[in-house]
């Protein structure tokens, strides 16, 4: 059997309040702690970010900052809620 939905979103208040905090692993990850964050590269790689002149994102951000962002900024813990699943009876 199997189950599956399309479509749909999914608001995940761990990944809100862990990143806020510096719980989660990539908060500290490749130095970003000590070097600072930039947007696309360190952290939200699956999203893209640009600049006013339509150039990459390169400006690099303190890591509190960035992290309070998804405090802030809901969006950034809101997921695709489509799955696929194999059922075993």
């Amino acid at each position: 059997m199997f189950d599956f939905r399309k479509g749909g979103d999914v608001f995940s208040v761990s990944q809100m309040f862990c990143s806020y905090t510096g719980i989660y692993d990539y908060t500290a990850a490749n130095g970003v702690r000590e070097n600072g964050v930039i947007f696309s590269k360190d952290i939200l790689t699956d999203r893209k970010f640009v600049k006013e002149d339509r150039s990459v994102n390169d400006i690099v951000v303190d890591p509190t900052s960035a992290f309070s962002d998804f405090y802030s900024t809901r969006s950034y813990s809101v997921f695709d809620g489509s799955y696929f699943k194999m059922k075993d009876f």
